[in-house]
């Protein structure tokens, strides 16, 4: 599998109890069949539907040049801190 990329832009500042997950993610990718390049925003129109916390999940990602579909294994963390007591 080609090289995937996960970067995280920012802290999540509001999480609903929709179906649809967004927060500040970028994955990036090339497409193991052609070799272009391409990114979900998943701040975007790109987001996770019902995405379980701490345990592995896949997502596909769709190559618009080719229509390869290739499947990438994602695990979703989401981190608590004690700001001040």
């Amino acid at each position: 599998m080609s090289k995937v990329t996960v970067t995280n832009l920012g802290d999540v500042r509001k999480l609903s109890e929709s179906n649809r997950f967004q927060f500040p993610a970028v994955l990036e990718m090339c497409c193991p069949e052609c070799g272009a390049c391409h990114t979900k925003n998943f701040m975007g129109n790109d987001y996770l539907s019902y995405p379980t916390v701490n345990a592995p999940f896949e997502i596909v990602v769709w190559c618009p040049n080719c229509d390869a579909e290739t499947p990438v294994k994602l695990k979703l963390t989401i981190t608590l801190a004690l700001v001040e007591r």
